[in-house]
């Protein structure tokens, strides 16, 4: 079984099998469609994305291209705990349809948190938990720029959080936020909100701007 090659039933999970099949269709009716699996296939997909007893399999067919594609995301864990937070891991696979196996990505770490009565899933890459916390944890204090407020109820499962060398990206919801780290007083981290953007589909429009 290959599993060398992160999906949720939100527009993240639609914009995760969009780009599965970008670079084989390009076209621009793709449509997706929930797809009931067998309990042999989640099986098959399970023992291709985990180590450990999957949390949730979720799998869509994906119609408008040329070869019809079935895709799943499974949610791996938790294996581990960081600062009280289980930590598991997020896989998306594909597979053509008809096809038995499927190919998995390399997984995405996925911590898991409390907000108000929801469990949040949040993806994280090129970050350490801590820094994903401190993000959240700034987010939650409803910063605002350009009288745009940070709405913690944009954070819904599957929130993800992206580090480069500099900045964060927050995608949460509809919104993508792009923060800048800063030094704050006594070690404790601080932020400045660069921009945020709506993404209420495949397109995203800047609502507030540095």
């Amino acid at each position: 079984m290959r599993t060398n090659s992160p999906i949720c039933w939100t527009a993240i999970f639609a914009a995760g099998l969009l780009l599965t099949i970008s670079a084989t269709s390009e076209s621009s009716t793709v449509r997706l469609r929930p797809l009931n699996l067998s309990q042999q296939d989640q099986q098959i997909l399970a023992d291709g994305a985990c180590n450990t007893h999957p949390q949730e399999i979720r799998a869509g067919q994906m119609l408008g291209v040329e070869k019809p594609v079935d895709s799943g995301v499974v949610y791996c864990g938790p294996h581990a705990e960081d600062a009280g937070h289980p930590i598991g891991l997020r896989v998306d696979c594909s597979r053509p349809q008809g096809q038995e196996y499927w190919d998995c990505r390399k997984a995405t770490p996925m911590l898991e948190m409390k907000i108000d009565q929801r469990t949040v899933r949040v993806l994280y890459q090129f970050a350490s938990a801590k820094e994903v916390l401190e993000v959240l944890d700034f987010m939650l204090s409803r910063p605002s720029l350009r009288n745009v407020v940070v709405n913690p109820d944009w954070l819904a499962s599957d929130v993800r959080v992206h580090r480069d060398t500099v900045r964060f990206s927050v995608s949460a919801s509809d919104y993508i936020v792009h923060f800048i780290p800063e030094g704050g007083r006594q070690g404790t981290p601080h932020f400045r909100i660069e921009r945020i953007s709506h993404c209420p589909g495949d397109q995203c429009s800047v609502i507030a701007e540095e």
